[in-house]
């Protein structure tokens, strides 16, 4: 959907009567998927002085971002629900994004993650992977929505390196003091050695 056509929905679902009924699909991509995601592009399309408001503005703001939600939950929830042709997020439990994938329907999207991604879970806890539907779409979208996990993963990995080369020295440092303190304790037996005189007989 393009960005014209998302805002002529969008205005008429704002309105007291909307003049057309639009299918679940059509809802479901708006890509307007949280009541966050409707509050942002009615500040975008209507409020572009955010944040400086007024209180009858932020009063707009609060009403509108509400109708539209309520407007576009049922749909959304619904394609959410049953997949479709598009791309999924897979999630280990609630938190870690693993990646996205591309699939027919939500079974194969299921199946797709279990042998794609299983391999980062436990062994027997593929029930810990979580698939959610996100864009009806096509294949060629997919490696726009990894990128910021691709992204993400090389900063950690350079950051791990980072890390290992830093305690690195840190620890090369410390073993040159031990070894420094050791040779003084070395030095310091031998010259006690060397002074004690033997009795004489």
């Amino acid at each position: 959907m393009n960005d014209s056509r998302k805002e002529e929905i969008v205005r008429d679902l704002l309105v007291k009567r909307p003049l057309s009924d639009y299918s679940n699909e059509e809802l479901f991509d708006l890509n307007l998927h949280s009541e966050y995601d409707c509050r942002r592009y009615v500040t975008k399309i209507f409020y572009s002085g955010y944040p400086s408001l007024t209180s009858g503005q932020k009063g707009g703001l609060s009403r509108k971002t509400n109708r539209l939600w309520r407007r576009i939950y049922d749909g959304y929830f619904d394609v959410r629900t049953r997949g479709g042709r598009g791309i999924y997020l897979v999630s280990k439990g609630y938190g870690c994004d693993l990646g996205h994938l591309f699939a027919q329907d939500k079974q194969e999207a299921e199946s797709l993650a279990k042998l794609l991604f299983g391999c980062l879970v436990d062994e027997g806890s593929y029930s810990n992977i979580r698939i959610t539907f996100i864009r009806l779409g096509s294949l060629h979208e997919l490696k726009a929505f990894n990128r910021k996990i691709v992204d993400n993963l090389k900063k950690e990995i350079q950051g791990a390196k980072d890390s290992i080369i830093h305690y690195q020295e840190r620890m090369a440092t410390r073993q040159n003091r031990l070894d420094a303190l050791n040779a003084v304790e070395s030095s310091i037996l031998a010259s006690a050695l060397t002074d004690v005189q033997p009795e004489k007989t």
